[in-house]
């Protein structure tokens, strides 16, 4: 009988004991130190966010989990902060800026470097930094989870490791579940090198389109939206406001050919090129006069980059002289998604 009894009373423990862990595990998620994919970024810094440590806070005591000894730290600032921008063609935006750039300056990155960035939110509402293929903790994934809030500033850490595939890869904001303030400005381009190869980076190619609602005349005055941004008719220059077409879809942050967006190579030399989608619709990078290489080696003229998609090509400088680039899909070289390169 007291066998029966000892054995009842185990296994009372036993169940007592998975209720006490279940619950111990559901106060975990409830916290939110480990999120669920349905509550992942359902609010801004409430009961789903990550519980930063002091390190990813205030970059202080940071240690990296998948790099080797030996690596290098490149130090970062941005301020989110609200910008006004020229575009080009009459137009000024009213921009959401990691560094006061439009888009944010290009950030190299030796393979084997720990990225620590400072992220000082100067908006009235949380932001984020978020990026691609590069390795972080999940306290430096940049969403609402563990967004920046108002006001407020806090570190990401990108750990670039000796394995991370050379290449172009946005960066962006990634608040709540959406895609965040990408259309206001708040993306950039991460170009990763191999060791001591940042004098031959190459350039990279940011496609982007805007908020007609953030879009101002050169005057000042706000800009009617009638009509569709960037599919009407009008030429390609740098006109007044009432010329040409409203900017709807830009290179580097401009209309047209502008300095920011063009780029020069040597005859029978090749430039690496990088090609990111940041913006809401489908793009293409297509080049007059020369050509780049798919995976198969055969040569190709136009890539097609679905929205937040990015690809690395290097174009062969076969033929000389002054060239035109641009999106193939119709309307958008009208919208601003044009420039020009110089083989020479």
């Amino acid at each position: 009988m007291k066998t029966i009894q000892a054995a009842q009373a185990s296994v009372v423990s036993i169940a007592l004991l998975a209720i006490a862990s279940a619950a111990a595990a559901a106060g975990l998620v409830a916290c939110g130190k480990y999120p669920d994919s349905q509550e992942h970024g359902a609010g801004h810094g409430g009961e789903d966010s990550i519980r930063a440590s002091n390190a990813e806070l205030t970059g202080a005591g940071y240690k990296p989990a998948f790099l080797k000894p030996g690596y290098k730290t490149q130090d970062v600032s941005f301020d989110i902060k609200e910008t006004v921008v020229e575009i080009g063609n009459g137009y000024k935006y009213r921009a959401l800026t990691y560094d006061g750039s439009f888009p944010a300056k290009t950030l190299v990155v030796e393979q084997g470097t720990l990225v620590r960035i400072r992220v000082n939110n100067q908006d009235s509402v949380p932001r984020s930094l978020h990026t691609h293929v590069v390795k972080y903790k999940p306290e430096s994934d940049g969403t609402s989870a563990t967004s920046t809030p108002a006001g407020s500033a806090r570190y990401y850490f990108w750990e670039v490791t000796d394995t991370t595939p050379p290449g172009f890869y946005p960066f962006h904001d990634h608040e709540d579940i959406g895609e965040g303030a990408q259309d206001r400005g708040l993306v950039g381009m991460l170009n990763i090198v191999k060791k001591g190869e940042r004098a031959n980076a190459g350039f990279g190619i940011l496609l982007h389109d805007i908020d007609p609602e953030f879009l101002f005349a050169t005057g000042g005055s706000p800009v009617a939206t009638g009509g569709g941004a960037g599919h009407g008719g009008g030429g390609h220059g740098g006109g007044g406001a009432a010329m040409g077409s409203m900017p709807a879809h830009l290179i580097n942050g401009r209309f047209g050919d502008a300095p920011e967006s063009r780029f020069t190579l040597k005859k029978g030399s090749k430039i690496r090129l990088g090609v990111v989608n940041l913006g809401t619709d489908i793009h293409t990078f297509h080049p007059h006069g020369n050509f780049f290489r798919g995976a198969d080696g055969l040569a190709n003229d136009n890539l097609e980059i679905q929205p937040g998609g990015y690809r690395t090509v290097e174009l062969d400088g076969e033929a000389a002289g002054e060239w035109m680039y641009h999106c193939h899909v119709p309307g958008h070289p009208e919208g601003g998604m044009w420039s020009r390169y110089v083989v020479k």
